[in-house]
């Protein structure tokens, strides 16, 4: 048996080996483009593009960050709802935080509804 785990490690071992240098000559291969160009972005930048900085989308994806992780706490809610009301708390409480925040930041002129 301990052979058996040894060749598969070895086989693992040599498979990532491969891998790896598979990896890194197609990144050698790609080289040649060229890297200060934007990457479908949609616009035509007028200066060099490893300068431009868009506020409003950092903002945005900030936001959705944030968010993202409050509600991933409510997908565990169905685990632990056998812990009874406690859990209830848990969920209100994360949704109370999630409404709070939206609110926060339409007030700041973070969110724009138009």
């Amino acid at each position: 048996m301990k052979i058996i785990f040894f060749c598969f490690f070895c086989f693992f071992i040599v498979l990532l080996f491969l891998f790896l240098c598979y990896m890194i000559s197609y990144s050698f291969f790609l080289s040649g483009k060229e890297p200060s160009s934007p990457f479908e972005c949609g616009f035509s930048p007028l200066m060099n593009s490893m300068l431009l900085f868009s506020m409003p989308f950092f903002l945005i994806s900030i936001m959705f960050l944030l968010f993202d992780v409050e509600i991933l706490l409510l997908c565990f809610f169905p685990l632990f709802s056998y812990m009874g009301s406690l859990s209830s708390i848990f969920s209100l409480i994360v949704i109370i935080m999630v409404t709070f925040a939206t609110l926060y930041e339409w007030v700041l002129g973070v969110i724009s509804w138009m």
